[in-house]
């Protein structure tokens, strides 16, 4: 079955036996496990709390303001963010571009999508196989739901006025992040205002969070060099419904 969540989250997804709840940037992320007996409790127990602390450590990697100190302790952090922004830079043509605000280098269009990829390393690594992390507009899904099959996902309107989800599809290892607030189109330094929003789904969730970010600034122009040989596929939510652009189930 489909749960929906308080106040009106982005997502729904299947119930689960196990869910495990903390905050990441002031928003709740939502560690759901499919198979809690794959692992003791305690030994379960300790996986979240690793998963926690790695969200943990990315947070602290970006706070603001920050001492010498603090950047040297989580300089391979930041580097690694930089990195993978550099590369989500030259692949977007410019539109993703954390280094074109006022304030400096600022991640917030992938960090939570790259952010949450590490906690479900900490899942994976344990050997937790089936589980869904989910996040305001992040949803990261890993082997099957409780019902043994793909898990089952529902993506709501931007408008969380309409309660309903948009659409559902069938997911097994798959990531899911969808741009719906404001966004700056870098190159014009104007808000973007061709999409409500656009969801990104693709088998990394960091670069997923920054494809639909660069997809919002860009427009219509963006699906010229968006990917879709890498596993990488886009609902744009203009209006009531979405507008599809060869969603297949991700596998």
């Amino acid at each position: 079955m489909l749960e929906p969540q308080p106040s009106q989250p982005r997502y729904t997804i299947d119930w689960t036996p196990v869910r495990h709840s903390a905050l990441f940037l002031g928003e709740r992320v939502d560690f759901r496990v499919a198979t809690p007996r794959s692992l003791p409790r305690a030994d379960l127990a300790r996986t979240l709390g690793d998963a926690v602390a790695r969200l943990r450590a990315v947070e602290a990697a970006f706070q603001r303001p920050r001492t010498d100190a603090d950047a040297r302790r989580h300089a391979a952090v930041t580097a690694a963010v930089m990195e993978r922004s550099r590369r989500v830079h030259e692949a977007t043509f410019g539109y993703f571009d954390p280094w074109a605000l006022p304030a400096g280098f600022d991640p917030a269009g992938m960090l939570a999508g790259w952010a949450l990829e590490r906690a479900a390393s900490a899942l994976s690594e344990a050997g937790v196989t089936n589980f869904a992390i989910t996040a305001h507009d992040e949803l990261l899904v890993r082997g099957n739901a409780p019902s043994g099959g793909p898990w089952r996902v529902g993506i709501r309107h931007p408008d969380e006025a309409l309660s309903g989800a948009m659409t559902t599809i069938s997911a097994a290892n798959a990531a899911i992040s969808t741009s719906a607030g404001l966004v700056i189109d870098p190159h014009t330094q104007r808000p973007s205002t061709h999409w409500r929003a656009v969801t990104v789904l693709g088998p990394d969730l960091g670069v997923a969070d920054a494809y639909a970010t660069g997809l919002r600034a860009a427009g219509p122009a963006g699906l010229s060099w968006f990917p879709t040989a890498d596993g990488y596929r886009v609902v744009l939510l203009t209006a009531p419904r979405p507008v599809d652009t060869d969603l297949p189930s991700a596998a």
